[in-house]
């Protein structure tokens, strides 16, 4: 067995671990189950990395996410390391000759998601394979208390029946005491050896700031802070409309989401690793395993789910340990919003009800079911269950979750129409052609700007209006394209689903529905204590974040927004004078109160009302109808 300070010096080029990374290695190479609970930036693929090269064979690498598994491999190979992974993106003879590869011991490390773990013909290669550890990434998403509790990863105790006398090692940057109860059981952990490392990020300056304006307070913050840098939006189109925002501003940036191309967001990825781009906009996946030490800062616009997202997400700045800063941008009304978004995707029994029955008769789904993949527009059904979107995409979850369907809801790309005649053609087409509901439906959305550019549309919406299936308005746009009256384009990538099981009336015990509102209660819990997390202006953030994941004992950093005393409301003299001398480089022409106060940007929004209050009694500005000005003289 290879010495692992010569490993990690050999191939990773560190002359020695971090705590605690060498404790946790040394319980894996005396053959120990082993769990891992390191923050984010801790170097979790070190230690299961450097004994696996180790112990030789094959370590095999559960990971939940493509682009996760993506990275890591590339990092390894680029080491010289033979490393490989399978995963649906793969064709079946791709997929097969890496299991040969493994099975001939031309891998060290392979990679797959815990799905791969249900069939039987992997299951079967692993008994030829040389595996010599197991290792699950992301280890959370074992348990039902976890912010991302995935099914599949009850099935990898499975494994254990394959691999009975190889060691294990679970890895997470989240999870609080009762995860911590759910992993051991679930995983089947053999007297695990429990490494932990503090929560405390030092160098990590949190804060939270209250803003009516977060866009002119972000591109401040981006000024005010040298590096590269990631916001964090909840929304593809979010990310897209973010980074063009900021072009706009002269900052450069990227957007990065799963409906990208592979072969962009790659690129997009490495611009930002050399510094190219100095701004990343992005969904929450973006970051995990990326190996980039000197991000600097992490904004997020908007109100992170839970702890667990925000501590992964802003942990991903400053991991070269010098100090970096995890900032949330928020509106007044923000978190009660929030609140509301959060209910608004929780159905209830008889709702859940109704959009299993309206779907699979929508879907014409009988006692046996065909097992064919369906193409659909997500908001048509969505519109014809009489529920929101995000409603009947939660009820798609449930059934997943509860093996009545597989779906892929993913669409690239924005739908949009043209008009490829002129507008008396089209007009006179309404009275007489096959597909005149189509054409009027299009004039009386659209109107003539269509015969200009392309206009975006809703299919969704259409195809309900016209009372077509997806096949018969897809058809319809098809023909008319081919006739020469229109373009379009649909979404590349349509939603489809397949029903795994035949049509029947739901009860709640079929679809253990108790279960299923456990887990809407869990998610609840987690937003209210992200919720309070945002709206304590008295006590340390690095605080509440350590006693959320269950340490105890813990101090104040001296660090943060609350800690440095932003949140004060009793301005210190040097305040007020700062103060004043930014409005004296206005306030020369008289200035709306609120215009002003706007203006006082480096200020604390806390300490804007009492500083000019103070000015005002102080007789240094002059408030008359609402109106700020300086005395006369002091005018300019």
């Amino acid at each position: 067995m290879d010495n692992p300070t010569r490993i990690l010096q050999q191939w990773w080029g560190y002359a020695t671990f971090r705590p605690p990374q060498q404790d946790i290695i040394n319980s894996i190479l005396s053959g120990h189950d082993t769990l891992a609970l390191l923050p984010t930036g801790g170097g979790k693929s070190i230690c299961f990395q450097v004994p696996g090269m180790c112990l030789g064979g094959c370590t095999l690498v559960i990971s939940p996410l493509i682009a996760l598994m993506r990275d890591q491999v590339t990092n390894l190979m680029r080491r010289g390391i033979p490393a490989a992974m399978i995963s649906s993106v793969q064709s079946r003879q791709e997929q097969q000759q890496v299991l040969t590869q493994a099975i001939r011991g031309e891998i060290r490390f392979l990679y797959c998601s815990p799905e791969r773990v249900q069939q039987l013909e992997f299951l079967q290669a692993i008994d030829k394979i040389p595996i010599h550890l197991l290792a699950v990434d992301e280890a959370h998403c074992v348990s039902q208390w976890g912010y991302d509790f995935r099914p599949a990863y009850l099935n990898i105790a499975r494994l254990r029946r394959y691999l009975p006398s190889i060691p294990l090692i679970a890895l997470t940057a989240s999870a609080t005491p009762k995860v911590v109860e759910d992993l051991i059981v679930h995983l089947q952990l053999r007297n695990p050896g429990i490494f932990r490392k503090s929560f405390r990020r030092e160098n990590l300056r949190y804060a939270v700031l209250e803003e009516s304006d977060k866009y002119a307070k972000a591109i401040e913050i981006i000024h005010k802070l040298s590096g590269s840098g990631i916001i964090y939006a909840r929304s593809r189109k979010g990310t897209v409309e973010l980074a063009q925002w900021l072009n706009r501003q002269s900052l450069s940036a990227a957007a990065y989401h799963a409906g990208i191309p592979s072969e962009i967001r790659s690129k997009i990825q490495q611009d930002w690793i050399d510094n190219k781009i100095r701004i990343i906009t992005a969904t929450n996946a973006f970051g995990m395993g990326i190996d980039k030490p000197d991000v600097r800062w992490v904004l997020h616009l908007s109100p992170p789910p839970d702890m667990e997202s925000y501590y992964q997400e802003a942990g991903r700045a400053g991991r070269d340990e010098k100090t970096a800063y995890g900032i949330v941008l928020l509106q007044p009304d923000e978190i009660s919003r929030q609140v509301k978004l959060i209910e608004s995707r929780m159905p209830d029994w008889d709702t859940f009800a109704r959009v299993f029955s309206l779907t699979l008769n929508y879907y014409q789904v009988e006692a046996e079911p065909s097992e064919e993949w369906q193409d659909w527009i997500p908001d048509a059904v969505a519109t014809i269950c009489g529920v929101s979107l995000s409603i009947w995409i939660r009820c798609m979850q449930i059934l997943e979750k509860e093996g009545w369907i597989q779906m892929d809801l993913q669409a690239e790309g924005d739908s949009w129409f043209q008009f490829r005649a002129t507008p008396e053609e089209v007009r006179e087409q309404v009275y007489h052609h096959s597909c005149s509901p189509l054409f009027e439906l299009a004039l009386r959305d659209l109107g003539g700007s269509a015969f200009r550019d392309p206009v975006k549309f809703n299919p969704g919406e259409w195809q309900q209006k016209l009372k077509l299936t997806p096949i018969q308005f897809h058809h319809q746009l098809e023909f008319l394209k081919q006739e020469g009256w229109i373009r379009y384009r649909l979404p590349s990538h349509p939603g489809k689903i397949k029903f795994l099981r035949g049509n029947m009336s739901p009860d709640p015990v079929t679809f253990h529905w108790k279960q299923h509102q456990l887990q809407q209660g869990l998610e609840r819990e987690r937003w209210q204590a992200m919720a309070d997390y945002l709206s304590q202006t008295d006590k340390c953030r690095t605080l509440m974040i350590q006693e959320y994941f269950g340490e105890k004992n813990a101090t104040p950093c001296g660090n943060c927004d609350v800690c440095s005393g932003r949140h004060r409301t009793q301005p210190t003299p040097q305040e007020i004078e700062k103060a004043f001398q930014l409005l004296n480089t206005f306030l020369h022409k008289p200035t709306p109160t609120k215009e002003a106060m706007a203006k006082l940007i480096s200020l604390s929004p806390k300490l804007r009302s009492p500083i000019v209050r103070i000015l005002i009694e102080q007789g240094r500005v002059v408030l008359a109808d609402e109106i700020l000005s300086l005395p006369k003289g002091l005018r300019k």
